[in-house]
Order: C-alpha cells, then structure tokens, then sequence
C-alpha cells in the first residue's frame, strides 16, 4: 500500500510538472548551452537628445567579443517601447513584460535561419521616457548603436508597439534620407500620426522598406487607423506593405514577438531579416 501510494504520489506529481511547463509563454526553441557566447543580456547607455541619456537592453551574437570575429557586421533589429513600459513608469525592468524585451529574459540566443543562411543579429531595447520618440531622438539611438556595435548599415530593422510603433513610423516618414537607412519594419498597434507625416507615407515607398503593421481585431481605437496606413503604402507600391490581424486587444502583443513558429511562420525576426538596403 505505501509503495502504491508513493508510485500515485510521483505520477501526480510528474502530471503536474508537465502541465506547468505546456502552460509557459516561452519561445518553444532550444535555449543556449554554449557558455563562452557571453551574457545573453546586458544592461548599455543610449542617447536620445543633447541632454538625455537612457538605459537598454542588448544582446549579441554569440562570439561576438571573440578576436576571430571582430570584422563581423551584424543586423540590428531596434524595439521601442510603449508608454506604459516608460522609464517615467519604472526602471529598465520594466521593459521584460511586454512585447520583444520579454524573451529577452529567457535563455535564447536570438538567430535563425533565413534563405539557408543562420542569421545572428543585435537586438536593442532602448526605454526611453514615454515611449513616444521624436524622429531627431530614434536617429540618435541608430547613430549611437553604430558607434558601439559592429552593425551591417543595410540591415537596420525598426519595430515597437503603440506609441513606439508611433515612433517607428514618425521616423521613417520624417525625412527621405532618414527612410533610406532602414531595410524593413513592423510597428505593432501604431498611434495616429500627425497629418504631416501622413502624408510622407510616400517615403516608406520611396525607400522600398518592406512594411508589415501587426494590430489586434479587437483594437477598436486604432484598427482602422493600422489598416488605413498600409492601404496608403500600397497605393505608392502595391505589395510593399501588409497588414496582418489577430485575436486580441491593444496590448496583446507577446505572441507577435514569440521566437518559435507557434503562432507566425516565419516569425517576425525571420520575415525582417529577409529584407537588405
């Protein structure tokens, strides 16, 4: 009887676990094992304006402060915040709830195979106050990433969510010359933007960056405003731009970001990476 009741105790007990583990949010992909890659997160300084200097989250490449890679350029795919993941509401941590920052904190080394090549990239996560960004501030954030990392300038890739895919969108809509350095991008859930820039779509065109905005069917606020922007797009390049819809509401966007192909296929990393200047 007590060995019975051990065996019945350890099966439950397995059940359990199991379930707990098919219930995480997690990216279903092997986790890094190599420990001489170096940290998979780190803490940096980016500038934004003159006066203003805020924290980020970065990761690299495996190997990357090794010597026989030190030519090595890399993409840089730039995630900015909403306002809510703001330094004006919390410190740096902040940012590890919601959106690409969140896998940040798993163990995954951020690469994938792309057109049969493994792609390593830079992922930087820098917070800035309230998540909206001036275009001048998202232009010193690139300028700033160059200087400190080894980036391949024909593959810069843009994405945030609400106020920072506001911010992804001002910026490319800015000025030509500012479009002209980005390769692709995928705001998520985008703000309005001001009829000025609105009509600069034209420059996301122009430059040929390949667009995809993500906004949930239940976002009620901002869907028209997500699906009005991509229509325009394609109106100047028909194709160059996609929308796609999901299930949920404004905020929902964990699953946009998952590493694995448990909702997207190819995922968001992979879909950016196809794209060069």
């Amino acid at each position: 009887m007590k060995i019975s009741l051990f065996t019945l105790l350890l099966t439950l007990s397995i059940l359990s676990c199991h379930k707990h583990e098919d219930s995480q949010e997690g990216p279903d992909v092997p986790r890094e094992t190599d420990s001489t890659c170096g940290p998979l997160l780190q803490k940096t300084l980016i500038t934004q304006t003159a006066s203003l200097t805020d924290s980020a989250w970065v990761q690299v490449p495996c190997h990357y402060y090794y010597t026989r890679t030190k030519d090595s350029t890399y993409p840089l795919v730039i995630y900015l915040n909403g306002m809510y993941e703001g330094s004006k509401y919390g410190n740096l941590n902040k940012l590890l709830g919601v959106g690409l920052p969140y896998f940040l904190k798993d163990s995954v080394r951020f690469a994938f195979d792309v057109n049969g090549v493994n792609e390593k990239m830079i992922i930087l996560s820098p917070q800035s106050p309230e998540g909206y960004l001036s275009s001048t501030e998202v232009n010193n954030m690139i300028n700033d990433a160059l200087r400190k990392y080894r980036v391949d300038t024909k593959r810069i890739y843009l994405t945030g969510v609400s106020a920072g895919a506001y911010s992804v969108l001002n910026y490319v809509t800015d000025k030509p010359e500012y479009a002209a350095r980005i390769a692709a991008i995928a705001p998520m859930s985008t703000t309005d933007l001001d009829s000025t820039h609105k009509a600069h779509l034209k420059y996301i065109a122009d430059a040929n960056i390949h667009v995809q905005v993500f906004c949930g069917d239940k976002d009620i606020q901002y869907l028209p405003t997500n699906k009005e922007y991509v229509d325009i797009i394609n109106k100047y390049s028909q194709g160059l731009a996609v929308f796609t819809s999901y299930n949920g509401y404004h905020g929902n966007w964990n699953n946009l970001y998952n590493l694995s192909h448990r909702y997207y296929n190819p995922n968001i990393y992979e879909w950016l990476l196809q794209f060069h200047r």
